[in-house]
């Protein structure tokens, strides 16, 4: 195979994964997954893998920035930041899934849930 120059075209092929982040009862992660989308545009995921048979479980989704994702220390909820009300603000959703809620409503957003 040959090899050939890095094209526009290649980087909406590539994920960026960052953030992991283990579950209290260590059998499952969540990351976030970094993608460019048809408009041209970053986006980013929130995704849970189970570390036993290595499922995927994509929590989030729409063209919105979702980062830095803290599971609850009883494994039963999971909060992260999101711009999907137009400013970076905190939200949280259950682990089973869900509609999530958006917890903070600051006039500048808000980060690094804890």
């Amino acid at each position: 195979m040959a090899k050939r120059a890095l094209t526009v075209e290649d980087l909406t092929e590539i994920s960026v994964l960052s953030d992991p982040r283990h579950t209290p009862d260590g059998k499952a992660y969540s990351f976030v997954r970094t993608t460019i989308n048809e408009n041209n545009e970053y986006e980013s995921h929130i995704t849970l893998q189970s570390l036993k048979d290595h499922s995927l479980k994509q929590w989030t989704v729409g063209s919105d920035k979702n980062s830095q994702p803290q599971i609850s220390p009883d494994g039963e909820k999971i909060v992260f930041q999101s711009d999907r009300s137009g400013l970076p603000q905190l939200w949280m959703m259950n682990m089973d899934g869900g509609e999530a809620k958006q917890v903070t409503h600051f006039k500048h957003g808000a980060t690094n849930p804890h």
